[in-house]
């Protein structure tokens, strides 16, 4: 579903931010965009020395779009486990996919993080 993962330094936030791709699969992209940004946040107030933290920081920063809509919110997200979304998957789906992230967190590997897309179970509030 996503090939982008295959990639040697694959990083959810950097692919999600920073990919026109990433713009087209996610519907209402600048709302993944605030919570990744809020992502950013998290993770530099949990390890604020960390270099690769900065350097992603850097790169989504210059892209205008994300500059703006970092400087609009403040707000600080740990994960997004649970969180329900739709896909624009033209290769998997003609139409849109519903899923949810489950994040698994690897205790013998703090600050990395799992991600699984499962498919949105239904729910009488979907109809």
């Amino acid at each position: 579903m996503v090939p982008w993962v295959l990639a040697r330094d694959a990083n959810l936030i950097r692919w999600g931010l920073t990919t026109q791709e990433a713009r087209e699969q996610l519907v209402d992209w600048p709302r993944h965009a605030y919570i990744y940004l809020a992502m950013i946040r998290f993770a530099m107030a949990e390890r604020p020395d960390e270099p690769g933290l900065s350097a992603l920081l850097r790169e989504v920063l210059q892209d205008p779009t994300c500059r703006r809509l970092w400087e609009e919110r403040t707000c600080i997200v740990g994960n997004r486990d649970g969180h329900r979304f739709r896909l624009s998957l033209p290769h998997v789906s003609p139409g849109t996919v519903d899923v949810v992230t489950q994040v698994l967190l690897p205790a013998g590997h703090p600050g990395l993080r799992f991600v699984v897309l499962g498919s949105a179970p239904s729910s009488p509030a979907d109809d």
